[in-house]
């Protein structure tokens, strides 16, 4: 989290941080919403492909350090999924 108790030393320390920051919320908003769409897919029983290419985009979603920063997901498109096979 943000620390508010700390003086910044310069605004490009601050900018540091809150870019950051929208990093971490960016991260965090996106593995909701991967959820989000892999429940909706259970919920419809949607064919296997679709559920392991949203699990496997949740798997690349990884916690480090204090629990407060995200790897973000690179997506794969539709055609490049199809085309492998």
């Amino acid at each position: 989290m943000l620390e508010i108790s700390k003086p910044f030393k310069s605004m490009k320390d601050f900018c540091n941080i809150y870019e950051r920051e929208m990093k971490d919320l960016l991260a965090m908003m996106k593995l909701i919403l991967l959820v989000d769409v892999l429940t909706h897919l259970e919920n419809k029983e949607k064919n296997d492909d679709e559920k392991k290419e949203i699990e496997a985009s949740i798997c690349c979603i990884k916690q480090c350090n204090n629990g407060t920063n995200f790897s973000i997901p690179c997506f794969s498109r539709r055609k490049s999924a199809k085309s492998r096979k």
